[in-house]
């Protein structure tokens, strides 16, 4: 008898332990767009950040949020993500990335329902729509393409603005160096600056020179004959509390 109310014990345990995982769990059910101080959402790609404008909307996304079993290869999925960044009302902060078949909190991935989860990635492209929003808390990256290669470019000195706070930076690197056959580069920001202030070139193997000033239109620079280093200043107005200066650096031999 002992026997069989343990059995009966056990397979009750089991089956309720199957039932959480088929029905999920909302861990956002109660969320209320007053419970949110602030919103931020990174989609990458494109890597853009966004201000969420409507919290309310936000919470009415988040509560229909369901997870199943934790599982943290997502990892190794590709695809593109949104990441919520939202202060709560409380002083805590707390990253969730809609990712299906992925929700991920806080670093922790769970299979997810993915009706709501995609719900809360097409409200965040939905944001791309409005340039008001753009949050750029770090300068964008450059890309450098001639000849159909493309490099990133080194971001070497800033002066920026975030959130109130200035920050200052400048850093050496070992440069990489393009090869091309092409008498023009084309530069590629993560988001297009306000201004390009201007495009200068030294030769890479005198740092005592000085530097030259190169032709730039249409986000294009004519290269010089040999190998330079390049460093390309540009600007982007203050927006949502965010921007500044920016020197990326790069070095490219022409054949």
């Amino acid at each position: 008898m002992k026997k069989r109310t343990l059995f009966c014990l056990t397979a009750v345990v089991f089956l309720l332990a199957v039932l959480s995982l088929v029905q999920g769990k909302r861990p956002f059910r109660h969320l209320q767009g007053s419970d949110i101080a602030e919103a931020k959402v990174t989609i990458t790609p494109p890597d853009v950040t966004l201000l969420v404008p409507d919290n309310d909307r936000l919470a009415a996304l988040l509560q229909n949020i369901t997870l199943y079993q934790q599982d943290n290869s997502y990892t190794e999925y590709t695809g593109q993500g949104a990441l919520f960044t939202l202060t709560m009302t409380d002083g805590t902060t707390t990253e969730l990335l809609a990712y299906a078949p992925f929700f991920v909190i806080d670093g922790a991935g769970y299979r997810t329902k993915e009706a709501p989860c995609d719900a809360c990635s097409q409200y965040a492209n939905t944001l791309l729509d409005d340039p008001s929003l753009l949050l750029l808390e770090f300068p964008p990256a450059l890309s450098v393409q001639s000849s159909n290669t493309a490099m990133a470019a080194y971001l070497t000195r800033t002066h920026w603005q975030q959130n109130d706070n200035h920050f200052i930076t400048k850093q050496e690197q070992d440069l990489m160096v393009l090869e091309t056959s092409d008498s023009t580069a084309s530069l590629t920001f993560a988001q297009k600056p306000d201004q390009i202030l201007s495009v200068l070139a030294q030769p890479l193997d005198d740092t005592s020179a000085a530097f030259v000033p190169v032709s730039c239109a249409n986000d294009a620079i004519i290269l010089l004959p040999g190998t330079y280093r390049y460093e390309v200043t540009a600007h982007w107005a203050e927006q949502n509390g965010c921007g500044g200066f920016a020197v990326y650096t790069f070095s490219i031999q022409t054949n």
